[in-house]
C-alpha cells in the first residue's frame, strides 16, 4: 500500500491541445476555462528520469551544511538546493534531486495520522522534525523548486492511498491528499514525494523510494489521484468522478509494467468461477496474479496460473465459491528480488468452481511454459501427458513416487511424456538441469490425489 492520507492502491497517450474559443456572455453558457497548466506532448525527455535510481549527489551532503540545519533552517535549506542541483545538465535533473532528496530524507509521519494529532507542515518545520504527512511533503518540494527558481503548484484532492480497497467505499469529493505540479522545460508535470517515499503497512510507515510518480503521464496519474479542481490533472479531455471511481485501483509501477490487460476491467468486475486474462507486460518486468477473498491479505493458494510466451501471458484464476473476491496483479524488474504491488480488482463470481493450478518456480528457467496438465491435484493411476516448454534447458524430467522420467525434447523448447501417477505419490514435480545427471531446479509441482 501507499500513503496519501486516504490509498492502495492502470489509457491512450493525449495528443495535442486545442482550446477552444470562449463563449459569448449573450449566450448564457458558461464560458471555456483557460486551459492554465498545458502538458506535453512528448513524455520521452521526462520518462528518461523514471528510472528507480537515486541521484547519487543527495546521499553525499556535506557536514558543513549538514550543521546549518539546527542554526538556521533557511540558509540550511538554500545551500541544500545549491549543493544538489549544481551542475544539473538541466531542470528534469534538478527536479528529480529535489524529489530524490526529500523521498530518502523526510519518513511519513504514521503516528501522527492515526492519532488525528497533524504537526507543523511548514518547509520548516518537515525539515527540522524529519517527518510529514502528503501536506508537508508537498509544501517542501515546491519550497526547494522555489529556491531553484523552479515554478511548482499545490495540488489537493482525492487520493487512493492507505485504506483504499476495491470494495471499500469512496467519498471522491473527500479531499484527503496533497501533491505537486511542476513546470519543466516549458510545460507542466505531475508529482507525487509523498507516495514515492513509502507506504504504511498496518500502522507502520515503511521506506521505500521509487519513481512510480515522478513526471507520471496524467492520463495514468489519474487512476489513483483525483484533483479537486479538473484543471490540475493536465487532461485535454477530463476524467469525471464516475469515470474515476469504476477505474480500477491502478498504481504508477503498473504503467511502467504493462502494456495491456484483457478483457478490460473496472474497479468492481461480475465474472463466473472461472476467468481468462491476458496480459503483455515490457522488456525487462515481470508480472504475476494473486486471487484473495474480498479485503484480505491472504492470497489463496493455486487459485491463480499464466502460461507464457514472449511478453505476452495468459492468465487462468478460479474462484472456489460464490463470493466477493480481489485480483491484485504484482511486477518487478528482472534484477529485483521481490514482487511489488500495482493494480488490483474486485470481482463479483456468481459460482464457484473446484479447479486449482499447479504451482510454478520459474525464476529457475525464465520464459517456461506450462502446456499440459493445468489440473491440480493429479490423481493416483491416471495417465497424464506431460508438455512444457522450458527454453535454454537441455534436460527437463518428471519426479513422481521415487521415479525420475525423462521428458523427450522435440528438438526445440518443447519437452514432453505421458506418464501414469504411480502409488503412493504424494507430490509430481518437473525439473530442469543443464547436464543429464546433474541438479534439477523444480519448475513446477502438482499435488497428487486419491
Amino acid at each position: 500500500m501507499r500513503i496519501g492520507a486516504a490509498q492502495n492502491t492502470p489509457g491512450p497517450a493525449s495528443g495535442p491541445i486545442e482550446i477552444g474559443p470562449v463563449a459569448s456572455i449573450a449566450s448564457q453558457e458558461a464560458p471555456v476555462p483557460e486551459y492554465k497548466y498545458p502538458p506535453p506532448v512528448d513524455y520521452a525527455p521526462a520518462y528518461r528520469y523514471r528510472g528507480g535510481k537515486v541521484e547519487s549527489v543527495v546521499r553525499n551532503i556535506p557536514a558543513s551544511i549538514e550543521k546549518l540545519k539546527s542554526v538556521d533552517v533557511e540558509r540550511y535549506l538554500r545551500e541544500l538546493v545549491g549543493y544538489i542541483t549544481a551542475n544539473s545538465e538541466n531542470d528534469f535533473v534538478a527536479v528529480k534531486r529535489i524529489h530524490d532528496w526529500i523521498a530518502l530524507n523526510v519518513r511519513y509521519d504514521a503516528d501522527s495520522f492515526f492519532a488525528g494529532k497533524i504537526e507543523n507542515q511548514d518547509a520548516r518545520g518537515v525539515v527540522l522534525s524529519g517527518l510529514s504527512v502528503c501536506e508537508g511533503y508537498s509544501n517542501l518540494f515546491k519550497r526547494l523548486c522555489d529556491m531553484k527558481g523552479i515554478q511548482a503548484k499545490i495540488v489537493r484532492g482525492h487520493g487512493r492511498g492507505f485504506g483504499s480497497s476495491a470494495f471499500g467505499s469512496e467519498i471522491v469529493d473527500d479531499s484527503n491528499h496533497a501533491w505537486n505540479i511542476v513546470h519543466v522545460d516549458g510545460n507542466w508535470y505531475l508529482v507525487d514525494v509523498t507516495w514515492d517515499s513509502g507506504y504504511v503497512e498496518g500502522r507502520s510507515y515503511q521506506p521505500r523510494y521509487s519513481t512510480d510518480y515522478l513526471f507520471l503521464r496524467p492520463e495514468y496519474f489519474v487512476y489513483t489521484h483525483f484533483p479537486s479542481s479538473s484543471q490540475f490533472q493536465l487532461l485535454e479531455k477530463i476524467v469525471s468522478k464516475g469515470e474515476f471511481k469504476n477505474r480500477p485501483l491502478a498504481k504508477g509501477n503498473y504503467f511502467d509494467s504493462v502494456v495491456s490487460f484483457s478483457p478490460e476491467m473496472g474497479k468492481v468486475n461480475h465474472l463466473e468461477g472461472k476467468a481468462v486474462f491476458e496480459i503483455e507486460t515490457r522488456d525487462g518486468r515481470q508480472i504475476r496474479l494473486g486471487v484473495f477473498k474480498e479485503d484480505s491479505r491472504i492470497e489463496i493458494p493455486n487459485a491463480s496460473f499464466f502460461q507464457q510466451d514472449g511478453n505476452k501471458k495468459v492468465l487462468y484464476v478460479s474462484f472456489p465459491a460464490a463470493g466477493n473476491y480481489t485480483l491484485r496483479l504484482f511486477e518487478k524488474k528482472g534484477d529485483e528480488s521481490s514482487y511489488i504491488d500495482c493494480a488490483e480488482y474486485g470481482v463479483v463470481a456468481s459460482s464457484g468452481v473446484s479447479i486449482r493450478y499447479p504451482t510454478m518456480f520459474a525464476p529457475y528457467a525464465p520464459g517456461v511454459s506450462l502446456v499440459s496438465p493445468l489440473e491440480n491435484p493429479l490423481r493416483v493411476g491416471t495417465t497424464y501427458r506431460f508438455e512444457i516448454s522450458v527454453p535454454a534447458k537441455k534436460y527437463v524430467a518428471l519426479f513422481a513416487g521415487g521415479k525420475f522420467n525423462r521428458l523427450a525434447q522435440d528438438g526445440g523448447s518443447l519437452f514432453s511424456g505421458s506418464f501414469a501417477i504411480p502409488a503412493g505419490s504424494k507430490e509430481v514435480s518437473i525439473g530442469c538441469s543443464d547436464s543429464e545427471s546433474g541438479r534439477y531446479d523444480t519448475l513446477v509441482s502438482y499435488e497428487v490425489g486419491r
